[in-house]
C-alpha cells in the first residue's frame, strides 16, 4: 500500500506540473488581455471543482465502508457522480451569462466550456473515489496522469487551432471528457473483477 501511495503522490506532482504547462502555453499563445481572461476562467474552474473533491472523498469512504469490493457501492458512486456532474453543468450554464458580463468575455461560450469541463471533472472525481476507496493507488495514479495530460493536450490544441480563450477551454473540456472515458474504462475493469 505504501508503494501505491508513493506512486500516487509522485504522479500527482507530475499532474500539477503538466497543469502548469497549460498556463505557460496560454502565456505564450494569447495576447495579454486574453491571457488574463484565460487565467481568470481557469481560477473559476478550480473553485467550481471543489465539490468534485468532496465527491471523491465521499465516494472513497462509501467504497471503503462497503469493504472495498462492493459492486453496489461502486454503482451508487457512479450514479452519484453522474447526478452531481449534471447539477454542476446546469449551474455552470446558468452562471455563464454572469461570468460573461463580469469578465467581459464577449459571449458566454467560454464560460459554457468551463461548465462542461467542471461537469466532466465531477464524473472523473467519482471514478477517482472508487479507485481510492479500493486502495488501488496505482490505478488512481494512472487516472491522475491521464487527466492532467489530456487536459493540457486539449487546452493546447484548442489554443493552436482556434487561437483564443474559448478554443482553449473547449480543448480543456474535451481533454477532461476524454480522460473521464479512460477512467471509466479503468474503473469498469475494477467492477468486472468484483463480479468475478
Amino acid at each position: 500500500m505504501a508503494d501505491g501511495f508513493a506512486q500516487a503522490s509522485g504522479r500527482t506532482t507530475v499532474a500539477n506540473l503538466l497543469s502548469y504547462g497549460l498556463s505557460l502555453a496560454g502565456a505564450r499563445l494569447l495576447a495579454p488581455e486574453q491571457y488574463g481572461v484565460f487565467v481568470a476562467l481557469l481560477a473559476v474552474t478550480l473553485v467550481a471543482s471543489v465539490p468534485a473533491l468532496a465527491l471523491q472523498a465521499v465516494v472513497a469512504v462509501r467504497v471503503v465502508r462497503a469493504g472495498g469490493t462492493g459492486g453496489r457501492a461502486t454503482a451508487e458512486a457512479v450514479g452519484l457522480g453522474l447526478a452531481a456532474a449534471g447539477t454542476m453543468l446546469v449551474v455552470g450554464v446558468l452562471a455563464a451569462p454572469v461570468l460573461d458580463r463580469f469578465l467581459s468575455l464577449g459571449g458566454p461560450a467560454a464560460a459554457v466550456w468551463v461548465a462542461a469541463g467542471v461537469a466532466a471533472t465531477t464524473v472523473l472525481a467519482a471514478l477517482q473515489g472508487i479507485a481510492q476507496g479500493r486502495r488501488d493507488f496505482h490505478r488512481l495514479a494512472a487516472i491522475l496522469i491521464v487527466y492532467a495530460a489530456a487536459r493540457v493536450a486539449g487546452g493546447i490544441a484548442g489554443l493552436l487551432v482556434l487561437g483564443d480563450v474559448t478554443g482553449a477551454l473547449a480543448g480543456v473540456a474535451a481533454g477532461v471528457l476524454a480522460s473521464s472515458a479512460v477512467a471509466w474504462l479503468l474503473c469498469f475493469v475494477i467492477l468486472v473483477l468484483t463480479l468475478l
